[in-house]
């Protein structure tokens, strides 16, 4: 989905696509994200349910995923169905993560490494229904991030906890894109903030713009002196 329009087109279509079956499979969950879905039929209409699906669009085809182990994970969220039915929730991370994420010692602005910190720790309170699993997850994020050099104070500090009061912010009329030079852009970004100026950082250079180039470099010699001929139709 690299066009701009991308989305609007999944969303129109998958609107169409559910305003023909939703009527007819009346499931008990239907939760969509783009079109990604996590769905609860009867097991016995399963299989007509996926068909169906499949025969709304010709050239489009969806594949289905079933729980395994009374597991099921869709998008970052694993969900657990319980001996008495009941289901939890809990963050899912695919087999192949790393656990790297960007480093405290980086290049980067440090607004970045603070929302790092407070993203990972908000999803373990919106996405573990329950507190054991919130603090396993939290017991999780704080080893990754000392991993990746981030001194205990720092992840404390800025670790959001259920109780706190959203800070009052500063309206923003503009927003603007500056490279980011450690030392320098923290002090500037504060005080465009007090003008209304939000600033988005960019790095100066990055590994596309060394070892990537579009084409070929034209000389200065092949830019001058150049008559360009166009024959007539006749």
């Amino acid at each position: 989905m690299g066009s701009a329009i991308s989305g609007l087109i999944v969303e129109a279509v998958m609107q169409r696509l559910e305003a023909a079956i939703l009527p007819v499979i009346k499931p008990k969950i239907w939760i969509r994200y783009v079109d990604n879905t996590f769905v609860i039929v009867k097991k016995n209409k399963l299989k007509n349910t996926y068909k169906l699906i499949n025969n709304v669009f010709d050239d489009i085809k969806f594949t289905m995923e079933r729980k395994s182990n009374n597991k099921l994970s869709f998008l970052d969220v694993l969900i657990t169905r319980t001996d008495t039915g009941k289901l939890e929730t809990q963050v899912y991370r695919k087999p192949t993560n790393t656990d790297q994420i960007l480093n405290y010692n980086s290049n980067n602005p440090r607004a970045h490494k603070i929302n790092r910190v407070h993203t990972l720790f908000k999803r373990a309170r919106t996405h573990c229904s329950t507190l054991e699993a919130r603090k396993n997850e939290e017991k999780y994020l704080k080893g990754i991030f000392q991993k990746n050099g981030y001194p205990i104070n720092f992840i404390k500090k800025y670790q959001p906890h259920a109780e706190s009061e959203p800070k009052s912010r500063t309206e923003i009329n503009k927003r603007i894109a500056l490279p980011y030079i450690k030392g320098i852009s923290e002090t500037s970004t504060r005080l465009l903030k007090t003008f209304g100026i939000g600033v988005a950082h960019k790095p100066t250079k990055s590994l596309q713009s060394i070892l990537c180039k579009p084409r070929d470099e034209i000389t200065k010699e092949d830019k001058s002196n150049i008559i360009y001929k166009i024959n007539c139709a006749n």
